[in-house]
């Protein structure tokens, strides 16, 4: 398998000298921001969180789980290693669509190309060398580009001023960790190297991983142009575990630290190339234009099926997009462009018979199971308007039309055979492959809203918003049980909110609250007989609160919490012999969760933060009959600035040394699970030079 790690030193040893050639001079820091709306909810009339620089550093996150407790309304469900699931305003989402219904991106780009992404792909964003990372909650087709059915997580880079620095970190399970920032002045170019390499043996057994990530980052003006260049590479190499199964599991020593499945693995890379080019176009309007390209590359045993077969995906892409925003004393318009070509594919092998049952053995053969290529292309334009109809009310209003086109090519045989072209028993073998073809999607969506500022400090809003997903190529063209054709429609989220927020100086406190009521069409998934339809809906109403109080002396008070309550909309046999009833709570999606934060400084060099995490109890299947009572966790952090250079850092996560699970699940007959981490120590030391 290619591997970027040889890439990754290079680039490491290329740019370990910038500092030395720094000086004092700086070039004018380039912002890049995606829609020329300021980064508060009531600007954007969607709920909106964003992580800061310093709660990135204080936080350490050893996945993203650990740093997005932080934000309402989303749930980052950790698995083994560095795999996960997402739940923004929804229950879990799981399935070959669920990467594609929470749209990635970084400085505004989208990581991967719509209609190609993994459920996994938080670990391409290399969060842990942004600047700090924007959330939007709800359908964003008029702020973020791309596909953000249920919401976006934007990463940003970080500016081109900072001192250079090493970081250094151990921890349980012989977690490692070295991270460094370098600036250079070449000519008129601003440089800027960050890194980091991580390695941990993992609490279970045979499960491990080592990740390393890099980035690069140019800015420059060139006449009336401001330009910022970033290049970023990650690769991932994991060990992954299984879950443990029967009933409650999680807390039994001799089940919650074995691996049922030590020979899973988890190998990909990705490189991403991204320039924006910003400039005025008069006294009142400005021009953006962002060419990128991407590559990546991923391999795992899928040891949760009968047979556990490998699949291999790859993809490459390009594209450019093109924004014209203007503003004056009353309005605000931009319209923007985005053009997109992928090539795509996917490989499917079980290289050993299946063991079991004989209609397993029979109906999943060894051999190739999937051989297909997609190109597709992305055509999309979109305009939003913001007008201030008096100094008080702010009306806006945004659209988006999106087309997007596959050329989908089998090279295998077509039809429900074995690789050998024989059939399978017991009605057929499991896997289908369908005849090549063309498949193609017009979508369009948008937001209305007003936003009423009470006072200096306190606003409302009120907005309606609809956004969609066209379906992925894994949805259209990995079929199941002798399905020759999913004629499947884009899923679609309309969605309803009103927010408040309030600032109080006198006592250093602020408050935002969003109630949001949602409705999803055409959820694309697999029904009794194997076959992929988009027949599903679902309902949601929900709250979120976001605040913080800072009392002086006592410290900082922060609060993040939610309450929703998602529901099935519709009656529906499915896989694995489970009846979906309307009414029903989604599978897998906690009512209420959240965190609060204690953080106060005790010396002017010394800092505490005690955290604690709270998940509400949650059904974990469809059926609602198994249920998963929640958990609370408490975690610690001490910051100690030792001198103006050097920092020492700790951190004890699982303070109280709770049982608990990452994720619950009941499926083929058991009750699943992945266990949370024991106690964890972390130490380490940050050098400025």
């Amino acid at each position: 398998m290619t591997r970027l790690t040889p890439w990754l030193c290079v680039a490491l040893l290329a740019h370990t000298g910038f500092a030395a050639a720094a000086d004092e001079a700086r070039i004018e820091e380039m912002t890049v921001r995606v829609s020329a709306a300021p980064p508060s909810a009531a600007d954007f009339l969607i709920g909106y969180s964003r992580i800061d620089t310093t709660t990135l550093e204080r936080t350490r996150a050893t996945h993203p789980n650990e740093l997005f407790v932080r934000v309402p309304g989303l749930w980052i469900s950790r698995g083994s290693g560095q795999e996960h699931l997402t739940a923004l305003r929804s229950g879990v989402l799981t399935g070959a669509g669920a990467c594609g219904s929470v749209l990635l991106l970084e400085d505004g780009i989208p990581i991967r190309p719509q209609g190609f992404c993994n459920v996994n792909n938080l670990f391409e964003t290399a969060l842990a060398l942004a600047d700090g990372v924007e959330v939007l909650r709800g359908p964003a087709v008029a702020i973020f580009r791309g596909n953000p059915l249920y919401g976006a997580i934007n990463t940003l880079s970080l500016p081109d001023a900072g001192t250079p620095w090493m970081e250094l970190e151990a921890g349980s399970e012989a977690y490692r960790s070295l991270k460094g920032r370098s600036n250079a002045l070449l000519g008129s170019h601003s440089l800027q190297a960050l890194a980091k390499f991580t390695a941990t043996d993992g609490v279970r057994d045979s499960v491990s991983h080592r990740e390393q990530q890099i980035k690069i980052v140019d800015r420059v003006r060139i006449g009336d142009w401001r330009s910022m260049t970033s290049l970023t590479l990650t690769n991932l190499d994991q060990q992954t575990g299984g879950y443990v199964l029967g009933g409650n599991a999680y807390k039994l020593s001799h089940l919650k630290d074995t691996n049922p499945n030590p020979e899973a693995y988890r190998e990909a890379w990705s490189a991403r190339l991204a320039s924006h080019w910003q400039r005025r176009v008069g006294r009142i309007s400005e021009l953006h234009f962002a060419p990128y390209a991407r590559a990546s590359r991923m391999a795992f045993l899928q040891h949760f099926l009968p047979g556990q077969p490998t699949e291999t995906n790859a993809q490459r892409s390009f594209g450019a997009i093109m924004q014209l925003s203007r503003v004056n004393d009353d309005l605000e318009v931009s319209l923007e462009g985005q053009l997109e070509r992928a090539e795509i594919w996917l490989e499917e092998v079980q290289s050993t018979p299946t063991t079991g049952s004989r209609f397993l053995v029979e109906t999943r053969p060894a051999g190739r199971h999937y051989d297909y290529e997609v190109t597709s292309g992305l055509a999309s334009l979109s305009g939003r308007i913001v007008k201030a109809a008096t100094p008080s009310l702010d009306l806006q209003a945004g659209l988006r039309i999106a087309y997007l086109g596959y050329d989908y090519k089998n090279n295998w045989l077509t039809g429900n055979t074995r690789d050998d072209g024989s059939t399978c028993g017991f009605g057929g073998c499991l896997y289908t492959r369908p005849a090549s073809r063309d498949d193609d999607f017009t979508d369009i969506g948008g937001m209305l809203g007003l936003r009423y500022q009470l006072g200096v400090d306190t606003a409302i809003w009120l907005s309606a918003g609809s956004g969609f997903r066209a379906p992925q190529a894994t949805e259209l063209y990995r079929l199941q049980r002798g399905q020759l054709l999913a004629s499947l429609n884009s899923e679609r989220r309309d969605s309803i909110e009103l927010g408040f927020a309030y600032a109080w100086h006198r006592i250093r406190a602020n408050f935002a609250a969003s109630f949001y009521g949602a409705r999803s069409d055409n959820l694309i998934f697999r029904d009794a007989e194997g076959r992929n339809v988009s027949q599903g809906k679902t309902k949601s109403l929900g709250v979120e609160l976001q605040s913080a109080l800072n009392s002086g002396k006592l410290g900082t008070f922060e609060l993040i919490a939610s309450w929703a309550r998602h529901q099935y909309d519709f009656d529906q046999a499915i896989g694995g012999g489970e009846v979906i009833a309307s009414g029903n709570d989604v599978d897998t999606a906690p009512r209420f969760m959240g965190s609060g934060h204690w953080r106060k400084s005790w010396t002017g060099d010394f800092t505490s933060e005690l955290e604690l995490v709270f998940l509400g109890e949650y059904w974990m299947n469809a059926q609602n009959t198994h249920q998963y009572a929640g958990h609370r966790l408490l975690n610690l952090r001490i910051d100690w600035q030792i001198q103006d250079d050097v920092r020492l850092f700790a951190r004890i996560t699982n303070l109280l040394d709770r049982d608990y699970a990452h994720r619950a699940d009941f499926a083929f007959g058991n009750q699943r699970y992945f266990p949370g981490l024991p106690r964890q120590l972390y130490i380490g030391i940050r050098i400025e030079t």
